[in-house]
């Protein structure tokens, strides 16, 4: 799963001030990626990015993408120690700290980035470190300044929609994920949120327009870009038979769960991975088909047989058997009858 990590500046030197424990690497990215059982939107987008040529900092960071955390934040506490000000080393370290579960640390490291270097971006990663400290309030009171500095920051509104889509209150996560689009048209991951906030509210027909229109847009771009993370995600097409599902609509829902197994085979997973999606597309379409009388349960398993033989041969060699096996594991669960 890709682990959304969050990049700040900070001061690594004070005391802390709680006793909340660690969190532990598994604790971390449950707060930190989507899961894999639910709707939950992911808490934030950054992906660490470095643009710096000092020597230690380009170290540290090589030891932090290789899982060398303690070693990385001593690395970067004696940088800090020798420049007490060096805004990108307090970055790298914050997110080190994350990465190793002291969420404490971390939030003292955040509040100095504020204090030295107050902005938008400053103050939306202050609310990032409060989610993983389930301080909500504080979270949502550090976007809302973000958005004062800088109205268009699509982040905070990001942040201030998953906010409010885990509290339910569907109407704000709504109006917040209607502006980020405004902001960010060509994000996938924004109709994903939208579509899915209207359908909590009942709003399916709304939903499934969201979807189509997303679909439809991303029929007219290159393959690069629908390869891209804010290109076919593959949550699309499976919020949209997940929609159709609900509605009791059986051919659609299983269309798209199909093209979301279709699909997985050629596009990468970008919150989770490819062979998730395709499981949870596997596991409602055995839903759905679990729900219906006998005699049509057999229809469409015979349908699904037949579908999967057409397409079998878009899937990449190398997998065709892989994903064969796959493919007849998860039909063998479906009660067809004597």
């Amino acid at each position: 799963m890709l682990l959304l990590i969050l990049w700040f500046a900070c001061g690594g030197s004070e005391p802390a001030r709680s006793t909340q424990k660690s969190l532990t690497t598994d604790e971390v990215n449950e707060k930190m990626v989507r899961m894999l059982d639910n709707w939950s939107v992911p808490k934030t987008g950054l992906v660490p990015k470095m643009n710096h040529d000092d020597e230690r900092l380009l170290e540290a960071e090589r030891l932090f993408q290789d899982d060398q955390g303690m070693d990385a934040a001593k690395l970067l506490l004696d940088t800090i120690t020798e420049e007490p000000d060096f805004v990108a080393a307090h970055s790298l370290l914050s997110a080190v700290l994350i990465q190793l579960g002291d969420v404490t640390q971390a939030t003292i490291a955040a509040e100095k980035v504020v204090e030295l270097a107050p902005s938008a971006w400053s103050h939306c990663n202050l609310g990032a470190v409060y989610i993983l400290a389930e301080s909500f309030d504080a979270a949502k009171d550090q976007f809302e300044t973000a958005l004062k500095i800088n109205p268009k920051y699509f982040l905070a509104l990001r942040n201030l929609g998953s906010i409010a889509y885990q509290e339910k209150e569907y109407a704000a996560a709504e109006m917040y994920f209607r502006q980020f689009i405004r902001i960010e048209p060509e994000d996938t991951y924004s109709y994903v949120a939208y579509g899915q906030v209207l359908a909590e509210q009942g709003k399916f027909e709304a939903a499934k327009e969201v979807y189509l229109y997303r679909l439809q847009e991303l029929e007219w771009d290159d393959e690069s870009q629908r390869r891209t993370p804010s290109g076919l995600t593959l949550d699309l097409p499976l919020a949209l038979a997940e929609v159709y599902r609900r509605q009791g609509y059986t051919d659609e829902s299983l269309r798209w769960f199909m093209q979301t197994i279709e699909w997985s085979w050629r596009y990468k997973g970008h919150w989770t991975s490819e062979v998730s999606y395709a499981d949870q597309a596997y596991k409602r379409l055995v839903e759905v088909l679990m729900s219906l009388p006998t005699i049509e349960r057999q229809t469409y398993s015979e349908r699904l047989q037949e579908w999967f033989q057409e397409k079998r041969s878009t899937i990449p060699v190398m997998s065709q058997g892989q994903e064969e096996d796959h493919f007849n594991r998860w039909l063998q669960t479906v009660d067809v009858g004597p």
